[in-house]
């Protein structure tokens, strides 16, 4: 199962606020997009990517660019570290520091955080 989170907004007037219900890409779901060892996770990763390029509300975090990259170039081999550069280049990145970890403790404390499952038939 590969997983998505859309969480709800930051707390109002937080400068962390990225957009409305921000699909977070999780490391696993930018992995199996680019490994083809299991072509059904790697085809739901991919339209996971897709939609949430299409719909402009995916974002990933400074710590999954790094694993990104040092598992599909260092570990897996399965990118050079130019097509991991440029794959990482189409995605937003989040970054992320105290203010916002407060926040989004403060977020979790006051809101349901809702997570999308995908499942291949």
């Amino acid at each position: 199962m590969l997983i998505g989170v859309r969480s709800p907004p930051l707390l109002p007037g937080s400068a962390y606020r990225t957009a409305a219900f921000a699909r977070f890409i999780d490391t696993n779901v930018v992995i199996y997009a680019y490994d083809s060892s299991d072509a059904r996770k790697q085809s739901i990763a991919q339209e996971l990517l897709a939609e949430g390029m299409t719909a402009d509300d995916a974002v990933i975090s400074t710590q999954v660019l790094g694993e990104f990259f040092i598992l599909t170039v260092n570990r897996k081999r399965l990118l050079t570290a130019e097509e991991a550069i440029r794959a990482l280049g189409r995605l937003k990145v989040q970054p992320v520091d105290a203010p916002m970890v407060r926040a989004a403790v403060e977020n979790q404390r006051n809101n349901v955080v809702t997570v999308a499952s995908r499942e291949a038939p």
